[in-house]
């Protein structure tokens, strides 16, 4: 089958001066002066599976994203279909975080992709239609999702267990899955994405060095619960007490094998981590 994407759309604009709104794929050739900048962002949306991007108010984020990582994306995956190959990597862009964010983001899915390849069957979860469309078109996905904050702000009181917070959970943990995602955010919004524990300090002793960073994060949300012994008992206090799953980014994990791989303890972090993997009532996930 020949697949053949529509030329992308181009900008009837006369004037390069933008104002306060931001810089779409269409407005490339008015977009100057981030080359590096979008080089940077690209690199890490196609080598990381999560990606976050934030800084303050007005300093151009969505700009960079649209007019300049979606609008290189997408050329390549032109330029590869033009010499016959199918794409390597399609990009989808997603900044509607009013509406029900997973109907939105399937709605959104097709209408971007639907040039490169005929939707799939419709799935039930948000993993499986990723799958899908993966599968269907040959490609990695690539996904943007822009003003992320906003899914906060509109979606804060949403407790159902196949939400959107739940299923994108699942889907960083889909081992088959072949999508990458960048969130981009306001810098003044960081204090909100209690969604994400994020955890790096691999040099210290990591249960204690965990606990802590646990504290620290979430103390904004809720009192301390009273310190328990093992790591699977506190991430069920804190859970309980905030009312909230927990989603941990382990980031730089090899280190962990670099500063403790004579730990031998029977409690180490490495058994201790095996326990809360385990652990039927666990309210946690990890990236």
């Amino acid at each position: 089958m020949s697949r053949i994407a529509a030329p992308a759309p181009v900008s009837e604009r006369a004037s390069p001066y933008q104002g306060l709104t931001p810089f779409t794929p269409e407005d490339t050739p008015y977009f100057f002066g981030r080359e590096q900048d979008t080089e940077i962002i690209t690199a890490n949306l196609i080598a990381e599976r999560l990606t976050l991007l934030y800084g303050p108010s007005g300093a151009g984020k969505s700009s960079v994203l649209g007019a300049g990582v979606v609008h290189n994306l997408r050329e390549r995956a032109q330029r590869e279909i033009a010499r016959g190959d199918p794409p390597e990597y399609l990009v989808v862009f997603f900044n509607d975080w009013r509406n029900e964010p997973v109907a939105a983001l399937a709605q959104e899915i097709e209408k971007q992709l639907q040039a490169f390849a005929p939707p799939p069957p419709a799935e039930i979860t948000l993993a499986a239609a990723l799958r899908a469309w993966s599968a269907q078109t040959g490609a990695e996905l690539l996904f943007i999702f822009d003003q992320f904050e906003e899914y906060f702000l509109y979606h804060e009181n949403d407790k159902r267990d196949d939400n959107f917070a739940a299923q994108f959970a699942n889907v960083l943990k889909d081992a088959d899955g072949r999508a990458n995602f960048l969130l981009s955010f306001r810098e003044d919004a960081l204090a909100k994405m209690d969604f994400f524990k994020f955890f790096n300090d691999w040099r210290n002793e990591p249960v204690a060095a965990l606990v802590q960073e646990i504290e620290k994060q979430l103390r904004a949300f809720a009192p301390t619960p009273p310190a328990e012994t093992t790591l699977a008992a506190a991430l069920r206090a804190w859970s309980a007490q905030t009312g909230a799953e927990l989603l941990f980014i382990f980031d730089q994990f090899e280190e962990y094998f670099l500063y403790h791989e004579n730990d031998k303890r029977d409690d180490n972090f490495a058994a201790q981590f095996a326990n809360v993997l385990k652990d039927a009532d666990g309210r946690a996930n990890f990236l």
